[in-house]
């Protein structure tokens, strides 16, 4: 009897060894049948098989707490809904026993909501000066102008995150401190500013070792991702991955729309390079407006563009879009490997960008913040 416990008991240990749990976005599912196709965040295919009958509880993004969950019908979900099923694995089907979505839809409205609050209430730039005894740092923000000081004062209720080094997720970013920021760190924070915005007492703080790459386009290769530009400061040959979670964005021709003057760049159609807000600091103006053109982020009568204002009213692009020849500005966060990166936000065709930057005297492009893609945006907890 008590070898046949045993056995019974190790069965069971190896039987619950093989419940797994499978994160990602529903591809394709048949409430009817109880079968749903779900590719995981590493790309993988997985078919889930389930009753009908299963109780299929519904969170909202970031939550954490099961008994806030409603009990939700299968016929309900979608495609692009974010799931968590959990049960039987044998190679890539799930008997599921137990299945958690979060709704595209809420995932979008929340985006929405806080891409807007960011975009209000955020300021972003470069740490120059780490005052820990005051609990302050000092940015450089940028704008046309040049670089503008920027004071950050940080409270006991700040929440920091730290992007992880060779990733451009932000579900990846670590729980930091203010010990953890140093000079040079990109860093974007979310408050409330004083009235000349020269302050900003910072509610959340999202910061990273970054890079700005500019350079010319090579070589591209569509199907692996990858492009091969030469690096505008050092002339050696770079690689750039684009992932799934890249931001790639195409500048339109300014120079044609402008009568041949990009703006910003003097001449007819062009502006000077003063009289910018105060604080000139990418992604600090007012949320994007639907429908408005490339351009909007450019200030008429003399004023710094808002670079954030100008990637967020820019259409989608893909690698396709890219032509060999073109000149690209690549953000990125700082890897293993210095002559290859993974593209948080992409902007090809930056002949303004980078004569804006050359004009500034910036080195190479670090002088230049696209914004770290998607820093500060708080992604669902199931990614």
């Amino acid at each position: 009897m008590r070898t046949i416990g045993i056995l019974f008991f190790a069965f069971a240990l190896a039987a619950f060894g093989q419940s797994k749990s499978v994160i990602g976005s529903i591809t394709a599912i048949d409430a009817v049948k109880g079968e749903m196709t779900v590719k995981s965040d590493a790309g993988e295919i997985f078919e889930a098989k389930f009753a009908v009958d299963i109780a299929v509880k519904q969170i909202q993004p970031g939550e954490k707490d099961l008994t806030k969950a409603q009990v939700v019908a299968l016929s309900g979900l979608a495609n692009g809904d974010r799931v968590l099923v959990r049960g039987a694995l044998t190679e890539k089907t799930v008997v599921a026993n137990s299945l958690i979505v979060i709704s595209a839809r809420d995932i979008k409205k929340r985006d929405d909501q806080e891409r807007t609050e960011w975009t209000r209430r955020g300021m972003v730039g470069i740490v120059d000066v780490v005052d820990a005894a005051k609990g302050e740092v000092t940015i450089k923000t940028q704008s046309m102008a040049g670089p503008k000081p920027l004071t950050v004062a940080f409270t006991a209720k700040t929440v920091y995150k730290r992007y992880a080094p060779d990733s451009i997720k932000f579900a990846d970013a670590k729980d930091a401190t203010m010990k953890d920021l140093k000079k040079g760190d990109q860093l974007r924070v979310l408050g409330d500013k004083n009235e000349d915005a020269t302050r900003i007492t910072a509610e959340r703080a999202v910061f990273g070792s970054f890079r700005t790459v500019a350079g010319t386009v090579i070589a591209i290769d569509a199907a692996t991702g990858e492009i091969k530009i030469k690096d505008l400061a050092s002339s050696k040959t770079m690689l750039v991955r684009i992932k799934p979670d890249s931001q790639v964005k195409k500048m339109p021709n300014f120079a044609g729309m402008m009568g041949g003057n990009p703006p910003g760049m003097g001449g007819p159609g062009g502006m000077a390079t003063g009289g910018g807000r105060p604080g000139g600091a990418p992604g600090a103006g007012g949320a994007p407006g639907a429908g408005g053109p490339p351009s909007a982020g450019i200030r008429p009568g003399g004023g710094a563009p808002d670079m954030m204002a100008m990637l967020d009213r820019m259409p989608p692009a893909k690698i396709e879009d890219i032509k060999v020849g073109e000149s690209i500005v690549v953000s990125s966060t700082v890897g293993a490997k210095s002559d290859e990166i993974t593209a948080i936000t992409l902007l090809a065709n930056a002949d303004m960008i980078i004569a804006m930057a050359q004009r500034q005297g910036a080195s190479g492009m670090g002088g230049l913040s696209l914004g770290g893609g998607d820093m500060g945006m708080g992604m669902i907890s199931m990614q």
